[in-house]
């Protein structure tokens, strides 16, 4: 945290979940030192942090696509931060960088990222087209099975109001109610 503030300045705020990084005493005294106000969100409620959620899920597909061995993402973290944070943003239209530093910051690893994001985001168009394709097999499954179920069975009797109705009981048996 040390070296983020470093680069980036103290925030006024860290919101966080509950997890015991956040809640432990020295992460406590470290931000009271800084002046930095902890905010807990409530717990089970990832809702309440949606931005950062939502950086995670980015965060989680480029490093999947980057890491090698899954055991040293951290390794390669500092690329895909540098990729989000020089990416151009669709709500702004600006890269981060350029909205915090007031200019593009230049690397080597921008192409490559640029690369791992359009098959991330190839990827995902093949899983919504596989989810498309299971869901009208489904559909269609399920009206096979409709018509086939409706093909086999006596339609129901509809009876409208005042309409006189005989029900046959052939139970006889002791203490069976024969009304």
């Amino acid at each position: 945290m040390n070296d983020y503030f470093r680069c980036y300045s103290i925030p006024r705020r860290v919101i966080s979940d509950r997890g015991s990084t956040f809640t432990s005493n020295a992460f406590g005294e470290f931000l009271a030192q800084k002046k930095v106000d902890l905010v807990l969100v409530a717990t089970a409620t990832p809702r309440a942090n949606g931005q950062v959620e939502r950086v995670n899920r980015c965060i989680t597909a480029m490093l999947a696509k980057k890491t090698v061995d899954l055991n040293r993402w951290d390794r390669v973290l500092h690329e895909v931060e540098y990729a989000l944070n020089n990416m151009l943003c669709a709500s702004t239209g600006e890269a981060p960088s350029k909205l915090l530093f007031g200019v593009y910051q230049h690397g080597t690893v921008e192409g490559e990222f640029r690369r791992l994001l359009v098959e991330v985001k190839k990827d995902r168009n093949l899983e919504e087209e596989i989810r498309k394709e299971a869901k009208d097999k489904i559909v269609k499954n399920q009206s096979y099975n409709k018509k086939y179920y409706d093909e086999k069975h006596k339609k129901p009797t509809l009876y409208k109001k005042g309409d006189f109705v005989v029900i046959k009981n052939t139970d006889v048996s002791v203490g069976v109610n024969k009304k």
